[in-house]
């Protein structure tokens, strides 16, 4: 996004070091980040955290009903970042931009239409997972087949070979890894005997047991990074559940609101990687961070508390 997020801001003549351009590219870097909480298949922590909770206690999590219950504080979020963002929106444009009055003409090529295609079927048969019971990941890999076969002509026939990056597999497979050589030591158990009595959970307060996990699922993501904070909660799943009353899979998803509050950019590599990329100033990306992340926390758990109660998850 980056890339064209930057040509976007030649095209519209922001200067840079502006507060348009600056917001803009903020835009662009946040909108890989927040948006994709709200959808079981589109973020790298999400991915991990419940792929893990499947391999240790067997419980399966649909598209639709994860975007059900993942929405309110999605949407919130979403809310906010927007009218913090449109604050960076007020500068004023040049009219000397080198790209001014060009147009993208040309049409999409073959492979780029087949692309577009697999896309909203694989978009189609994930949402509709709850009726027709495919679980999301063999969708996921059902598509990426098709996308790598030669006559597919989307990918070069060596594309196995030269463009495909295996470093991100290798990472998952080494987060599960842990994740169960972790529970099945006992390490899991043990931390949950400090963890558990010190969040004070099942004490007859819902709202209390889901502030304390989410809240401890938030710094816990700070203390590390989103991607790496499933190898220590997944294993005390199980703990939370006996100790809280509430599912395995409720406690997933209050694990989930956590660590998909971003407070300091460090947190989420798509935030690092629009910093180094676009030079996206620190300070203000920060600013943006830890207002979203204050008024989202205080609007947004109350809210998605008060959702999944009135829905029966918890």
């Amino acid at each position: 996004m980056m890339p064209i997020t930057l040509a976007l801001t030649g095209t519209m003549g922001l200067l840079p070091g502006s507060r348009g351009h600056t917001g803009l590219l903020m835009t662009g870097a946040m909108m890989t980040l927040v948006p994709t909480y709200a959808f079981l298949t589109a973020n790298l922590p999400t991915i991990i955290e419940l792929g893990t909770i499947d391999i240790l206690y067997g419980e399966r999590f649909t598209y639709g009903a994860y975007f059900i219950q993942n929405a309110p504080i999605n949407a919130v979020r979403f809310a906010v970042l927007l009218m913090l963002l449109l604050t960076y929106g007020r500068t004023v444009v040049s009219t000397n931009s080198e790209q001014e009055g060009t147009e993208l003409t040309e049409p999409l090529t073959s492979g780029q239409v087949r692309l577009s295609w697999l896309l909203i079927l694989a978009i189609f048969f994930w949402a509709t997972d709850t009726w027709h019971g495919i679980a999301p990941a063999w969708i996921t890999l059902a598509a990426a087949l098709v996308l790598l076969l030669p006559s597919a002509g989307i990918f070069s026939p060596q594309a196995m070979k030269t463009e495909i990056d295996f470093s991100i597999a290798f990472l998952i497979a080494a987060v599960f890894c842990i994740s169960a050589v972790i529970t099945d030591i006992g390490l899991g158990a043990k931390i949950a005997k400090f963890i558990v009595p010190a969040l004070a959970l099942g004490q007859g307060n819902s709202f209390w047991d889901f502030t304390a996990v989410t809240a401890f699922s938030t710094v816990l993501s700070h203390l590390t990074i989103a991607p790496a904070t499933p190898v220590v909660l997944a294993p005390l799943v199980g703990s939370m559940s006996d100790a809280t009353g509430w599912s395995i899979n409720a406690v997933a998803m209050a694990h989930n609101v956590g660590f998909s509050t971003t407070a300091l950019p460090y947190q989420s590599p798509p935030l690092l990687i629009g910093i180094a990329i676009a030079r996206i100033p620190v300070g203000a990306l920060t600013r943006l961070c830890l207002v979203s992340a204050l008024v989202t926390s205080v609007v947004g758990i109350p809210l998605t508390w008060a959702w999944w109660v009135w829905i029966g998850f918890i």
